[in-house]
């Protein structure tokens, strides 16, 4: 038996590695007993994220808040916010490898499986100049704009 086993009752869950293409460079750290799907899409339904999250790695282990934990304290360097879990890497390759290291080294981790989950590679986002974003913004308004003329039309001509 397992010194976690031992001494905790047992609570599988994963902790998980994600990034968001809205922010470059930064990747959360987290855990969850719920399924790492179910709190990605969670995440990503807040209006403050311009952009869904995406997997990046996920490991199933014994306590997953404690080995989180562990991580979160091995890559304080690394972290954006202290108050957040964000930690700053290069690229999504070095922020796997940091993230693995610290887990595997954390002292608590125990695989519940021996293959961690590890997500396909998202689409790249188009990157735009100021003036193409400023010319799309324009335009999605008229559009806009348009729909809005469109509608009044038809509520002053009866057709609604």
């Amino acid at each position: 038996m397992s010194l976690n086993q031992e001494h905790r009752p047992v609570q599988t869950g994963d902790v998980y590695l994600i990034g968001n293409l809205a922010m470059p460079c930064l990747y959360k750290i987290g855990h969850t007993q719920r399924g790492v799907e179910a709190r990605i899409a969670e995440l990503s339904r807040s209006t403050s994220v311009p952009t869904p999250f995406y997997l990046i790695l996920a490991l199933r282990t014994y306590q997953p808040r404690i080995v989180e934990m562990q991580v979160h304290s091995r890559l304080s360097a690394y972290r954006a916010n202290r108050a957040r879990e964000f930690f700053e890497f290069p690229d999504d390759r070095d922020a796997a490898i940091a993230f693995l290291t610290q887990v595997v080294d954390s002292g608590v981790y125990e695989p519940v499986t021996r293959r961690p989950q590890v997500a396909i590679d998202p689409e790249p986002e188009e990157i735009l100049s100021d003036e193409e974003r400023a010319r799309r913004t324009r335009e999605m308004r008229e559009e806009g704009r348009r729909q809005i003329s469109l509608m009044r039309a038809s509520l002053d001509a009866g057709d609604a």
